[in-house]
């Protein structure tokens, strides 16, 4: 066989080659177009194909936004909703002063703590937990809390006024955002369960300070929503010890100043 092509080609003409080499030639170019356009069609379609998934990556993230910002409007809603109820409150306090009560003051704040534990979730399944300190002679000391706290905290549970970060807040008169409470210098393991890793914590006067615990990072609007149910509880604070000056007026006991007022008020919740 080999003998036999080997003797074709010594009998063919010159122009038998040039003719099979064109022919060749035009063969290569033709089979490369062909495998151009194929691949190009093949990466025009990837292109497609990743602008389709850039577009659906890009509509779920819409969508995301989109129901986180629908969970903050209904929480800023139920919020205002509430303090509405909670400045009613703070109303009845002051048109009712002569009746109300040092229980009445603290189940006030308390379902005002319970009330802001409650409003501040926007996903299912976040654990937060609200607290009220009042400043008194050995530090902050719990004065209510919500149900995220043990019962023995309210009246037993005290704070270092110089080395807590809710004492910060106070001796500060500064509202507080940390994320990793465990990396900041005035935490201690003691002062808040591993349940908990963020903390807001909201001065109130020279009263004290309402902690916000919670598992995963509070955002601004937390923060905002915390000041504005701490305004209503100083203004309840306010009116109470309002009342207990013009009771000590009635009675002549004019030597009774606002530390007096408050050491009252924690020796109460302790009791």
């Amino acid at each position: 066989m080999g003998d036999i092509v080997s003797a074709f080609l010594d009998k063919s003409p010159p122009w038998f080659f040039i003719i099979s080499s064109i022919i060749l030639i035009v063969i290569l170019i033709i089979i490369g177009v062909f495998v151009y356009i194929a691949v190009k069609r093949f990466a025009d379609n990837a292109n497609k194909e990743n602008k389709v998934i850039k577009l659906l990556e890009e509509r779920e993230t819409l969508k995301n936004e989109n129901l986180h910002n629908k969970l903050l409007t209904e929480q800023l809603t139920v919020a205002i909703s509430n303090a509405k109820t909670f400045v009613d409150l703070l109303v009845l306090i002051q048109k009712n002063r002569s009746g109300s009560t040092g229980d009445d003051v603290l189940h006030a704040i308390n379902k005002i703590l319970e009330g802001l534990t409650a409003v501040i979730k926007t996903d299912i399944g976040e654990m937060h937990r609200c607290g009220f300190w009042i400043n008194d002679d050995t530090g902050l000391r719990l004065l209510c809390g919500s149900s995220g706290f043990p019962l023995d905290y309210p009246g037993n549970r005290v704070l270092d006024i110089n080395h807590s970060i809710a004492g910060r807040c106070f001796r500060k008169s500064e509202s507080i955002n940390i994320v990793d409470v465990t990396k900041d210098a005035d935490w201690k393991e003691s002062d808040s369960s591993n349940t908990y890793s963020s903390l807001i914590c909201i001065p109130i006067s020279e009263w004290g300070v309402v902690t916000i615990d919670a598992k995963r990072e509070m955002s601004d609007n937390t923060l905002q929503i915390g000041q504005l149910y701490c305004s209503i509880i100083s203004g309840i604070l306010g009116e109470y010890y309002e009342l207990v000056q013009d009771e000590d007026i009635g009675d002549q006991n004019l030597d009774r100043d606002f530390d007096d007022f408050v050491d009252e008020v924690a020796a109460n919740v302790e009791s």
